[in-house]
């Protein structure tokens, strides 16, 4: 019998893909969130929330798992119209 090397050995076991998903999806519907929500959702929401509150890009990249900031900035780009749409939505003040 073969022993696997270290580098391949499980580190934590982990639940299957689709036992991810359903705690996920039950996550989910406890706030109400009437979607389906994939992994890939979430992970951008998180990415997004966390620039939204004020973490800074290179955390959020290496959170994420970027190898580089550009897929980062897609995040920064969301968050900067978001907060434009905020602005935008202000009424008028007239003097």
């Amino acid at each position: 019998m073969k022993e696997t090397s270290p580098v391949n050995q499980k580190i934590f076991n982990l639940p299957s893909s689709n036992t991810c998903g359903k705690h996920l999806q039950n996550w989910a519907d406890k706030a109400e969130i009437h979607k389906k929500v994939t992994w890939h959702c979430a992970r951008h929401s998180f990415g997004t929330n966390l620039l939204i509150t004020g973490a800074d890009v290179r955390s959020v990249s290496g959170l994420l798992g970027h190898s580089s900031l550009v897929e980062t900035q897609k995040y920064v780009r969301l968050v900067e119209s978001l907060k434009e749409k905020a602005v935008d939505n202000l009424p008028e003040i007239v003097f």
